[in-house]
């Protein structure tokens, strides 16, 4: 999968066989993100699928007091993508001066520098200055030039729409069985810089911009670092900024597979 910024998207000639693009957050890749990369696939035959997503957050970056975090890391949202088929993901480094780029100026870079030939977005899909551009003024500019523009209603689990945010409530309460579901696979952390405290090695949480779970102890399936051992199940302790984990080897990830919150 090719991987690119604004700017070399921009600056980079337009795929000659066009683009099938979605944009969004994707902050997880949940189940109702599954529907729009579907939608993109369908016809990767004869055009390029294309995700347009963020370097960081916008909420992180515009209202960070109120943004508990991400659901996964970048690098892990980068492996799904690629495993679903995705051949071409743009990263927006979002900023201040990228938020004042009008919706319809935002949709024309997609369509006159980008090769856009279909575009698929959620229904509740907004971009541009101040949200200033919605689905029913992405078909005005896009359609009448032949360019379908797909809008995929929200999926609907347990009377409310699946959608990231609802997962990170769901995770910050502790409530893992619910976030696993949502996601559509299990909820995980990715570890790095293990410190061995006796035979548990401590792993910090704290810095990465991650959403973690409450403090407590879960069990979960440990992967390995290296390609000699796969992983075993087991459980992890998350305490305040580091995760406490029992194993004879370093841990790359943490799948949980049933939470309890711990006291």
């Amino acid at each position: 999968m090719r991987v690119s910024s604004w700017d070399e998207f921009l600056a980079a000639p337009p795929p000659v066989r066009g683009a099938a693009m979605t944009i969004g957050g994707f902050d997880g890749i949940h189940r109702g993100h599954e529907l729009l990369l579907k939608k993109v696939l369908e016809q990767k035959d004869l055009f390029e699928p294309t995700v347009i997503t963020f370097l960081r957050s916008p909420k992180a970056l515009l209202r960070p007091g109120d943004y508990p975090g991400d659901i996964c890391t970048l690098g892990r949202k980068l492996e799904i993508f690629e495993t679903c088929g995705i051949a071409h993901t743009v990263l927006i480094d979002f900023s201040r001066n990228f938020s004042k780029l009008a919706g319809r100026d935002f949709i024309e870079f997609l369509a006159g520098r980008g090769g856009l030939h279909r575009l698929v977005v959620g229904s509740n899909f907004r971009c541009g200055y101040r949200m200033d551009t919605g689905t029913e003024r992405i078909r005005e500019l896009l359609v009448p030039r032949g360019i379908p523009v797909d809008v995929i209603e929200s999926l609907m689990y347990r009377a409310a729409p699946v959608s990231s945010s609802r997962i990170r409530t769901a995770i910050g309460r502790g409530d893992i069985a619910l976030a696993s579901e949502l996601l559509g696979r299990p909820f995980e952390l990715e570890l790095e810089g293990a410190v061995a405290d006796g035979e548990v090695k401590s792993y910090s949480l704290s810095g990465r911009g991650i959403l973690t779970p409450p403090p407590g102890v879960y069990k979960a399936f440990i992967w390995a670092a290296g390609a000699d051992i796969q992983g075993a199940s087991g459980e992890i302790r998350i305490e305040p900024g580091r995760a406490l984990v029992s194993s004879p080897f370093d841990a790359v990830r943490i799948e949980f597979l049933q939470g309890t919150q711990g006291v």
